[in-house]
């Protein structure tokens, strides 16, 4: 079912980049019990970043179709949430950032979730001094208010 939003979010897209995300299992870094760490990988254009989930899976309930773990039990139930949230978050960083930027990479989409400055670059220390730095909770205040001038320009155009 489309949100109340779409269409709104729709209107401010600066790009049409596409966004894959996909979750798999990091086998090579199994613990001794056989438990493999869950990672999503985010895909923009072509170009891809790795998010750990900070959960771990045996493979053997690991479904790679459905991208879900198929073991009974509490744990297996909330890493399946934690996936859909994951995703969900990832997608909602990529309509913001989409909103503010005329492209976006992986790397910023993922600096975005992880709560870091969207244009530090990979290795970079981040340099607390730095004043107002683009998060989340900014870039959405920014998104807001532009949105806000825009439909009042409208209404005033329309004489309403």
């Amino acid at each position: 079912m489309p949100g109340v939003f779409d269409n709104l979010i729709d209107a401010r897209m600066k790009s049409n980049q596409k966004l894959s995300v996909m979750f798999w299992l990091k086998k090579s870094k199994a613990t001794k019990d056989g438990q493999a760490p869950l990672y999503a990988r985010v895909t923009i254009d072509g170009e891809d970043e790795e998010i750990s989930v900070g959960k771990k899976v045996n493979p053997q309930f690991w479904d790679t179709k459905e991208k879900r773990t198929t073991e009974a039990g509490s744990e297996a139930k909330e890493t399946n949430l934690k996936i859909a949230q994951v995703e969900n978050d990832i997608k909602r960083h990529f309509i913001l950032l989409q909103s503010q930027y005329e492209e976006m990479t992986p790397l910023m989409l993922k600096n975005s979730y992880l709560g870091l400055p969207v244009d530090k670059q990979k290795d970079q220390d981040i340099d607390n001094s730095k004043e107002n730095p683009l998060t989340l909770l900014i870039a959405y205040d920014q998104f807001i208010e532009r949105f806000e001038k825009r439909l009042n320009g409208k209404f005033a155009r329309n004489g309403h």
